[in-house]
């Protein structure tokens, strides 16, 4: 009787007493912030927000989706990230990502659209006339195409024209400097887009007469002898001393004897057209403006006559660390040049006399013969300023810029030194790319001979020239200043040729192969041999074409009589005379155009010579 009520009581008591059943705050949960997402068919990417009660995890997901970043988790918030394929279907396919929590289960949908041919041309549009006018752009695409212009770029509705669609830009007159723009070609939805660029040409006309109007605020303008109409509405072909061409761009300005000071504005160099410049007879100072070498028509302006003479007392001059650019180059990658001066003081720094027309007469001595003459374009040159306390090289390292010296009173020394260090930290004021390939020249004030290049075994070069004027009775003076650059600067700098001089009547050591054997090696020295065969020579190649017949091995090179040899009898690296024999001249065009990345083969520099 007693079992017949146990059952029943222990329900009831079960059913107020016992277990607990889970409340809603405690059960799993995991949940998208949305249904749906669209990828694109050029591998696009998608996210979407994941909020779990606990720990979760990606358990599935289409075998086309590339990747579900994070695929697990904690409780909380987190970003997922999906990233598809490159897909080329005609039609949209789509799969699902599943997300558990425990026993939930949230489901996304990822859906990657097909592929549209959307493509607009032309992507850029490059130096549009400052004019302003029409341009198009043509869409290829399934939908209509919308662009988004600017300030001052207009943009038609799209209209199909077969099966393509044209936009209409208007481009608006330039009023000044040279401008651009990025224009986005797009679907409605914003799904597609595309940007194309478009830039237009400064109006040189605007330019130029801002230029003027810079030259009458800089240079005392109000105190001119004469100014008619300058500054004021009237053409500027009317303004006093400017000649213009048909196209209305200033050629010619003439302001001699006018009265005008001050430095000249850096806007000058925004007269491209001028052919003439006579500013002399004025009261001009400062620097020569930035970049005023490189203008077009600067050869022509001869500034040493024109431009530079000014009224006692008064004159352009470089200061201490000035950069100033002689020269840019316009092929290759541009091998740099970089010209500095020892004991040139302040007066020497006067632009037309002292460092100025020194560095005019080097570079003309650089590029006087082959192949530097038909290279020259290949190079940038610099010249950095120096200002010293003294105007004279002496034997001694005093009040110079850099400290450079003969290193023997005795005038048949003609070996110099200098603080290189200091040097070379001048010269890296230019925007040179390396100084180990490039040229580095040092010009000594100083009318004795001499010339000395040190060397570095990093591959940097430098070369110290002294402003010879020639009387010295040594056969290579006879060359005078222009040999002393080629054979020092262009030689031993830029060509890493060793010395051709014979003179000494010695011969070489056993240890002269092995230590010339370590510079070949390095690509140095490469003009002389101990070989006195000629198959044998670093030569060889070049005198078996047959270009060149006289090639040989001629005995005497490297300060020896004997045991070394040269590729020629005669050669700047022998007497400073004005040639490089055909070997040297293949290593200087070698060296020009590996450093341009170009064709430096035997074959090449033989075209190149015959054309």
């Amino acid at each position: 009787m007693r079992n017949r009520y146990i059952i029943p009581l222990l329900s009831l008591l079960l059913a107020v007493f016992g277990c607990k059943g889970p409340s809603p705050m405690e059960t799993d949960s995991v949940k998208f912030d949305q249904t749906e997402i669209f990828i694109s068919a050029d591998a696009g990417k998608g996210s979407a927000t994941l909020t779990a009660s606990g720990p979760w995890r990606v358990v599935g997901k289409p075998s086309w989706l590339s990747y579900v970043k994070p695929e697990s988790g904690v409780a909380g918030s987190t970003e997922l990230s999906f990233g598809g394929r490159f897909y080329d279907g005609a039609q949209a396919q789509s799969g699902e990502v599943r997300v558990t929590c425990g026993k939930a289960e949230a489901v996304i949908k990822i859906t990657q659209n097909p592929r549209v041919s959307f493509t607009v041309s032309p992507a850029e549009i490059v130096d549009f006339p400052a004019e302003g006018g029409k341009a198009e752009l043509s869409v290829e695409c399934d939908f209509k195409p919308m662009c988004e212009g600017c300030e001052w770029i207009s943009c038609s509705s799209a209209v199909k024209e077969a099966q393509v669609y044209k936009i209409s830009l208007t481009i608006a007159p330039n009023p000044s400097a040279a401008r651009q723009a990025s224009l986005r070609v797009h679907d409605e939805a914003g799904s597609y887009e595309q940007f194309v660029k478009i830039s237009q040409k400064t109006n040189t006309v605007l330019a130029q007469k801002t230029a003027l109007e810079a030259i009458y605020k800089d240079c005392g303008g109000v105190s001119w002898t004469k100014s008619d109409n300058w500054c004021t509405d009237k053409p500027v072909s009317t303004w006093y001393g400017v000649g213009v061409d048909a196209s209305g761009h200033i050629t010619s300005l003439d302001l001699c004897n006018n009265n005008l000071s001050g430095a000249l504005p850096d806007r000058v160099t925004d007269l491209v057209y001028l052919k003439e410049l006579y500013l002399y007879g004025n009261r001009l100072e400062g620097s020569l403006p930035k970049g005023m070498r490189l203008m077009p028509g600067w050869s022509g302006f001869n500034a040493a006559k024109h431009i530079y003479p000014q009224q006692s007392g008064f004159g352009l001059r470089s200061v201490d660390s000035e950069v100033a650019q002689y020269q840019k180059a316009s092929h290759g990658k541009g091998i740099d040049i970089v010209i500095l001066g020892d004991a040139f003081d302040r007066s020497a720094l006067m632009l037309g006399t002292g460092f100025d027309a020194l560095v005019e007469k080097t570079i003309d001595a650089i590029f006087a013969l082959e192949p530097m003459k038909s290279c020259r374009e290949y190079f940038n040159v610099y010249a950095v300023s120096a200002e010293s306390s003294v105007s004279e090289i002496g034997t001694k390292p005093d009040n110079t810029a850099f400290g450079t010296y003969f290193t023997s009173a005795d005038f048949t020394v003609v070996t110099m030194t200098t603080s290189w260090d200091k040097v070379f930290q001048y010269a890296g004021k230019a925007p040179v790319t390396d100084l180990r390939n490039s040229m580095v020249v040092l010009l000594a004030n100083t009318r004795r001979f001499g010339g000395t290049t040190l060397s570095w075994d990093d591959g940097r070069r430098l070369s110290i020239v002294p402003d010879f004027q020639g009387g010295a009775a040594s056969t290579e003076a006879q060359y005078g200043f222009a040999g002393l650059v080629q054979h020092e600067a262009v030689g031993h700098a830029f060509g890493h040729f060793d010395e051709e001089y014979h003179t000494n009547g010695s011969t070489a050591p056993a240890s002269f192969a092995s230590e010339l054997a370590v510079k070949h090696s390095k690509g140095w020295s490469l003009n002389i041999s101990t070989e006195s065969q000629l198959s044998k020579t670093p030569w060889s190649a070049l005198a078996a074409s047959g270009a060149y017949p006289q090639l040989g091995a001629y005995e005497g090179a490297g300060n020896y009589s004997y045991g070394v040899y040269r590729s020629e009898k005669d050669c700047c690296m022998v007497d400073n005379r004005p040639y490089f024999s055909a070997w040297c001249r293949y290593l200087l065009y070698k060296r020009i155009r590996t450093l341009s990345d170009e064709d430096s083969s035997i074959e090449s520099f033989i075209n190149f010579e015959r054309n």
